[in-house]
C-alpha cells in the first residue's frame, strides 16, 4: 500500500453547499483548491466518532480502513487488505492511543499529496521526516491564525 495509481475525479459539490449535515461547505465560487480542501476535511468527519466524551473525532482502526478503501482506493493500493491498512495506521497514530486524529491524518494526505507531485511532475518526494515537520510547522501557524476569527472570515483580503 502507498503507491498512487493516479487521480481520480474529483467529488461531486454537495448540492446544498455543505456536507449534508448543516455545516457550511465551500463558498460561493470557491475555487478547486478551495474545494479540496474542504473535501479532504469532510472525508476525515464523516468516517470519525467521538471516542470519549470530551475527546476530539477521530478514526477507528476500522473507520480507518474504510475511509482508505472508498475514499483513496484510487490512490492506493491494497486497502482492502488489513494488514497493509494496519501497517499504515500504525506508521500515522503517532501518540499511540489506536485511534487517528485529525492531524495524524493529515500526514496521510501529505504523503499522498508527494506521491502524487512525484507522479505528475517529476519532483521526488520528501522524506517522510521533512513532511512531519512541515505539517507540523504549518499547524502551527494555522493553530495561531485561527484565534484571530475575523482575519479568517474576510476571503479576499490581501488580494
Amino acid at each position: 500500500m502507498g503507491q498512487s495509481q493516479g487521480s481520480g475525479a474529483p467529488p461531486a459539490p454537495h448540492s446544498d453547499g455543505g456536507d449534508g449535515g448543516g455545516r457550511p461547505g465551500p463558498p460561493p465560487g470557491a475555487s478547486p483548491l478551495e474545494r479540496g480542501l474542504h473535501a479532504v476535511v469532510d472525508a476525515f468527519y464523516g468516517y470519525a466518532t467521538v471516542p470519549a466524551p470530551g475527546r476530539a473525532p477521530s478514526l477507528s482502526p476500522g473507520a480507518f480502513q474504510r475511509l482508505l478503501h472508498r475514499e483513496l482506493s484510487r490512490q492506493l493500493t491494497d486497502t482492502g487488505a488489513s494488514e497493509a491498512v494496519a501497517a499504515v495506521f500504525a506508521l500515522l497514530d503517532a501518540n499511540g492511543d489506536r485511534r487517528i486524529s485529525f492531524d495524524e491524518y493529515w500526514q496521510l494526505v501529505a504523503w499522498i499529496c508527494q506521491v502524487i507531485r512525484h507522479r505528475r511532475y517529476g519532483e521526488a518526494p520528501a522524506a517522510a521526516t521533512a513532511i512531519a515537520a512541515t505539517a507540523a510547522t504549518a499547524a502551527a501557524t494555522i493553530a495561531a491564525a485561527a484565534t484571530d476569527t475575523a482575519a479568517l472570515a474576510r476571503p479576499g483580503d490581501g488580494e
